[in-house]
């Protein structure tokens, strides 16, 4: 019997067509999702720089006036964290804050800047984080119930928001910051 005679469409060729359609589209909307996934974090860069030379900006000119307290609000990544590093010590991003600096503010998508999305500011006076980020774990399977919360402290680094507000103290040179809530 042949088959083109009896009007079957699922023959070799065809299965063979579809498999190399599916493939085709698959690639493409691989490659679209990379191109995105690069705009979309060259953004996130360029919106933490943005607001790391905001906030540097306003600490040297706080540095330099009578307050003692101030805000800082801006737009910086969501999800992003803001952290200090001492420069004399381990930890910090490579290449970043070398100099003349007693401090290093990191802005970085990794809660220990150790990936490549991070932007960074050095400053000559110490300029530290007076905040403890409490991250919230759900457990799944353990000794605890499942579904319960176990809640770790990070000190020295703020989870940032779309929007967040910044409280910057001076005390003598120190310069604290901390999360406005």
């Amino acid at each position: 019997m042949n088959r083109k005679s009896e009007g079957s469409w699922l023959t070799l060729e065809t299965v063979i067509k579809l498999l190399i359609a599916v493939i085709c589209i698959g690639i493409l909307m691989y490659l679209g999702y990379k191109i995105y996934d690069t705009f979309s974090s060259s953004e996130d860069v360029k919106k933490a720089s943005s607001f790391i030379g905001e906030l540097e900006s306003k600490i040297n000119a706080f540095k330099s006036s009578d307050l003692t307290e101030m805000t800082h609000m801006g737009f910086p990544p969501n999800g992003w964290y803001l952290k200090n590093f001492d420069v004399f010590k381990e930890g910090h991003p490579a290449n970043q804050c070398v100099g003349k600096f007693t401090s290093c503010l990191c802005i970085c998508f990794e809660m220990d800047c150790s990936g490549n999305l991070f932007t960074c500011k050095g400053f000559r006076d110490s300029v530290v984080i007076d905040y403890t980020f409490k991250e919230k774990v759900i457990v799944s399977v353990s000794t605890l119930a499942p579904g319960s919360v176990i809640t770790y402290d990070h000190s020295g680094i703020i989870k940032l928001d779309a929007i967040t507000e910044l409280k910057i103290i001076k005390q003598d040179k120190l310069i604290k910051i901390s999360k406005n809530e």
